[in-house]
């Protein structure tokens, strides 16, 4: 569940109220995203991935890049099994 709480403005429906909404899948990119500059999954971007497979929340690769060196050591850290969109979706 992500819970945002909007400001107080002119040009806000909400006007300084609370929004929920349940989240029910991750879709991620894998550059700039999932992984930093170095091609490294951070430890904070870890642990959220494994706080949202702990309440049941799926998360889904979605990239232009081929399953390359990246995928083994990325994909080792992540809990499986996490199905994935890869080579600009051909596979």
């Amino acid at each position: 569940v992500v819970t945002t709480t909007h400001g107080v403005n002119d040009n806000d429906p909400t006007n300084g109220n609370t929004t929920t909404h349940e989240v029910k899948l991750i879709v991620t990119d894998v550059d700039g995203t999932l992984l930093n500059s170095r091609q490294e999954l951070t430890m904070r971007v870890e642990a959220a991935l494994a706080r949202a497979a702990a309440s049941g929340v799926p998360t889904v690769l979605a990239t232009g890049k081929s399953r390359g060196p990246w995928a083994r050591k990325v994909l080792g850290k992540l809990n499986p099994p996490m199905p994935g969109v890869f080579v600009q979706g051909c596979v």
